[in-house]
């Protein structure tokens, strides 16, 4: 096992799925005894850690400017490169999530969310799948931000590394759904080492009956178009209330950001539109409720009472919200698609899918009304989350660092 170790990623500021990852590993490297450090060129705040996720960040050596990147946070990507060859020399192991690092003798474990590199490096019949990626159209197909991705990725052609498997020891990635993608990239088969639940997080014995629960659905992530709520609210809720009309909806999600906030208002409109009650209280005495900046206490709550978890988004590369619902017992819905449906459906093993609104209506009214069935689903969440622990994340992740030290 190796003495020393960096861990290395571009934007720590806001804790979400990719920095949950990441700072787990820095925090079992350390219980593993190696002594570690963060490689961060953005600033970080342990405390945010600690509070979001459980994780300890604590006695962790943070090396980098510390640079507040906000507007221009895309670039931060591109400065791992000096800083790997500038503060890793001497470490005996470089844990990366991010393709801008250069070969060398040390030992290197690159982490793969999504091969970043697609939208840079067009290869056959994936080019059609990633060019109108949802994430990427929403933020960056507008004057002037499109400008703003095209020089990025310009200069990420020129300085990232060609092919994972020459460059790293190890590549690792969050997904068989990821792993595909990167072996139609390269040729070759990654491991696959699933984000872990936070440390925090509950996994629960006994979840509440399906007969104290009220005949709702819950959707939790942030205010965002990929997230697809306002397909949900024009397409899917409609159709559930016309056959079922005691059925509620519940939003909790960020919404922080001006674009957040702007969305959010959308979907209220959108309601509106569509002739249901929205409102912001978690009681929910109309139709829909929308729970911004919901604190964890609340998002617990409703998701304890609530009967079923809806994730309509599309090619979601993991899910770590879905992860959540899980351990609360939750059965889930999900669109067939992605690392949440390879990794945490297992293919329709551990949860419900769809591939269009027929379907979901069909599945949620379902689960909302059949108890047989969502007992099943319930106890198929809470085996798939009792995986995901951030132990067994750690174990799994020394006996990667024991292979490539062998």
């Amino acid at each position: 096992m190796e003495d020393s170790a960096i861990v290395a990623h571009h934007f720590w500021s806001e804790p979400g799925g990719a920095e949950l990852t990441m700072a787990s590993a820095a925090q079992a490297l350390r219980e593993l005894g190696i002594h570690t450090s963060i490689l961060s060129p953005t600033e970080l705040d342990k405390e945010k850690y600690r509070k979001f996720y459980g994780i300890s960040l604590d006695g962790i050596p943070i090396i980098g400017p510390r640079l507040k990147m906000k507007r221009f946070a895309l670039f931060s990507r591109l400065l791992l490169l000096p800083m790997t060859s500038r503060h890793s020399g001497e470490e005996d192991l470089v844990l990366i999530d991010s393709p801008f690092y250069k070969r060398r003798q040390n030992n290197i474990i690159e982490y793969i969310h999504f091969p970043f590199e697609l939208y840079f490096h067009r290869n056959g019949s994936l080019e059609d799948l990633w060019k109108d990626d949802p994430y990427i159209a929403e933020k960056y197909s507008k004057v002037p931000l499109n400008i703003y991705w095209k020089m990025f990725t310009k200069l990420s052609s020129k300085f990232s590394r060609k092919n994972p498997f020459e460059s790293a020891s190890a590549v690792l990635v969050n997904s068989a759904w990821t792993g595909n993608i990167v072996r139609e990239l390269y040729g070759e088969k990654p491991k696959i080492l699933n984000p872990p639940l936070p440390p925090s997080t509950e996994i629960l014995e006994k979840p509440r009956p399906f007969e104290e629960r009220d005949v709702a659905i819950v959707m939790l992530g942030r205010f965002s178009e990929e997230k697809r709520y306002h397909w949900v609210i024009e397409k899917i809720i409609p159709k559930v209330l016309k056959e079922n009309p005691e059925v509620k909806l519940h939003i909790i999600g960020s919404a922080s950001s001006p674009h957040s906030k702007r969305y959010l208002e959308a979907l209220f409109k959108i309601a509106g539109k569509k002739s249901l009650k929205a409102s912001l209280h978690p009681d929910c005495s109309g139709n829909i409720c929308f729970l911004p900046n919901a604190s964890s206490e609340l998002k617990r709550e409703i998701m304890d009472r609530t009967r079923v978890f809806l994730h309509s988004t599309v090619n979601e590369h993991w899910g770590i919200a879905v992860a959540e619902a899980m351990a609360r017992g939750l059965p889930v819905v999900m669109h067939r698609s992605g690392g949440a449906w390879s990794d945490l459906a297992e293919y329709g093993k551990r949860a419900v899918g769809y591939l269009n609104e027929e379907e979901a209506v069909e599945e949620l009214l379902d689960l909302v009304s059949n108890g047989e069935k969502w007992r099943r689903y319930s106890g198929a969440s809470l085996e798939r989350a009792t995986a995901l622990s951030y132990n067994k994340f750690k174990g799994r992740l020394a006996q990667v660092i024991q292979e490539i030290s062998n």
